[in-house]
C-alpha cells in the first residue's frame, strides 16, 4: 500500500474513507496482476504442449536401409512346392502342374498349394511385392479340387507370406495371402503386384490381420487354389502347363 498523508484540515471519517479508497485501490492491483500471471502460465504450457507433440501428428518412420529394399529373386534361387501331394524343389524356377483325373468324390489326388522360398527379412517398410510369372503350355484345364473345396470360381494365385516359427502351420496369422486381388491362372505373361496395405491381404481365417508377420518373414512366395481357399493347391484335368518365375521383387 503507498504512504499517505491526509491533509491536516481532514476530518476522521474523512481520513477513514481515504484509508479505504486506497486499500481497495490495491486489492484491484494485486487481483489483476494475479490474473495476469495466469494467463502467462496457460501460455507457457500450451507452447510445452505443443513441443511435445500436441495435436501434431506423430512423423513417419525412417525409411528402411538401402541394403534391405528393394529385394528381387530370380529363377535361380532355392524355389520349391512346400506345400502339396508331392513337395519338391523346382528347377530353376519352374513348377510342372501335376495332372490327375477327379475322382468319384469331385477332388484330384494331386495338387500343389504353396511355392516359397526360404528368406529371413522384416518388411515392415515394404510398399509391394510384384511376382513377374509366364505360364507356358497346350490347352490346360486348371483345377482347384483339393478335398472340402466345394466353391466354384477359376483356378487362381496369390501371393504368400509366411512367418518365422510356422512349421506347424497352426496360428492363423502366421501365413498371409493376397487373396482380394487373386489372379486366374491361364497361358501367357504376367506381372502380379500387390500393395502392402492391410485390406490386400487375409490370414488363414479369412481376416486382415497382419500381427507382427511383416517384421518376421521367414518364407516368400506364392500360393495356388481357388474357390473356397487361398492356396489349397490346383492340378490339371486335361493338357499341360509349366509356370516360370521370372522374378520376385519387394520395393
Amino acid at each position: 500500500m503507498k504512504a499517505w498523508f491526509p491533509p491536516p484540515d481532514f476530518t476522521p471519517d474523512e481520513i477513514e474513507q481515504g484509508w479505504r479508497l486506497l486499500r481497495w485501490q490495491d486489492r484491484v492491483r494485486y487481483a489483476l496482476t494475479f490474473e495476469l500471471l495466469l494467463m502467462m502460465l496457460a501460455i507457457v504450457l500450451a507452447l510445452l504442449l505443443a513441443g511435445c507433440g500436441g495435436d501434431h501428428p506423430t512423423p513417419p518412420p525412417p525409411p528402411p536401409p538401402p541394403s534391405q529394399l528393394p529385394l528381387t529373386l530370380g529363377p535361380g534361387v532355392s524355389w520349391a512346392v512346400t506345400q502339396g501331394s508331392s513337395p519338391h524343389a523346382l528347377t530353376n524356377g519352374v513348377l510342372v502342374f501335376q495332372q490327375c483325373a477327379v475322382q468319384s468324390d469331385g477332388t484330384q489326388p494331386c495338387w500343389d498349394s504353396y511355392v516359397q522360398v526360404d528368406y529371413a527379412i522384416d518388411l515392415t517398410w515394404a510398399h509391394s511385392i510384384t511376382l513377374d510369372y509366364e505360364i507356358t503350355g497346350n490347352a490346360p484345364v486348371f483345377l482347384h479340387s483339393s478335398p472340402g473345396n466345394t466353391c466354384p470360381g477359376p483356378a487362381t494365385l496369390v501371393l504368400l507370406l509366411e512367418r518365422s516359427n510356422d512349421s506347424a502351420l497352426t496360428i492363423p496369422t502366421y501365413r498371409l495371402f493376397s487373396m482380394p486381388s487373386a489372379i486366374p491362372l491361364g497361358l501367357g505373361k504376367v506381372s502380379y503386384t500387390v500393395s502392402m496395405d492391410a485390406p490386400g491381404w487375409i490370414n488363414v481365417q479369412g481376416q486382415s490381420n497382419m500381427g507382427d508377420t511383416l517384421a518376421n518373414v521367414a518364407r516368400l512366395g506364392f500360393g495356388l487354389g481357388g474357390g473356397c481357399f487361398a492356396a489349397h493347391g490346383v492340378a490339371l484335368s486335361e493338357g499341360n502347363a509349366q509356370l516360370a518365375i521370372v522374378g520376385y521383387t519387394v520395393r
